[in-house]
């Protein structure tokens, strides 16, 4: 079983939080999945009656991103766990304190690059409170992810410039906070649409 974690793990997490991740896996009675992506989360953990808890990560992600959304969902399984079961706030304390500790762990075996790990830092300062450290480390994360040449994240497309997503053809306008307005070109009625800054787009 441990070779199993071990060689499964190797392709996704960084080698420096290899022993790290498998140790955990070998003490704790919960399953790991490795999905396709899916839009609408990166990770996720799952309670059962009847059988082991499931942790789900997308396989998407880079090594970095891999590794903290995994701590991230561990945070909410050893909340869980920890309580005895109990009903708790998806992100409330009992899992502040888990993530932080995981956090803290991976930092001190220099799993990330010098400016993931000072972004990690300034988000637990914030209590993970803050979306602007949020977003700070999500973008910084991105950027470390294997995309097509052609393709960048919409919050590096300048205001007024076009640009393609799910084959079709929108301008940039606005920016508020981490979204922004954008009209779909080359039709006749130019109805707004919201993007995250975080979207990955072609520029056109």
């Amino acid at each position: 079983m441990e070779s199993q974690f071990r060689k499964v793990l190797s392709d996704y997490v960084p080698q420096d939080s290899l022993n790290y991740f498998v140790s955990f896996f070998m003490s704790h009675k919960v399953s790991l999945k490795i999905v396709r992506d899916r839009r609408t989360r990166l990770g996720c953990f799952v309670r059962k009656r009847y059988a082991l808890p499931i942790i789900s990560i997308n396989n998407g992600l880079n090594k970095y991103y891999f590794a903290i959304v995994l701590a991230h969902e561990i945070a909410h399984y050893l909340s869980w766990n920890n309580q005895k079961h109990k009903r708790l706030l998806p992100h409330g304390k009992e899992w502040k304190d888990e993530f932080k500790n995981q956090l803290i762990q991976l930092i001190d075996l220099k799993t990330f690059p010098v400016e993931i790990e000072k972004l990690l830092n300034n988000y637990m300062l914030t209590n993970f409170s803050s979306s602007k450290a949020e977003f700070e480390l999500n973008y910084n994360l991105k950027k470390h992810q294997n995309k097509n040449e052609n393709t960048v994240l919409l919050a590096d497309v300048e205001e007024g410039q076009e640009f393609m997503y799910n084959g079709m053809r929108f301008k940039k306008l606005n920016t508020k906070t981490h979204r922004c307005s954008c009209i779909k070109t080359g039709v006749l009625f130019k109805n707004s649409y919201s993007f995250h800054l975080l979207a990955e787009v072609e520029v056109c």
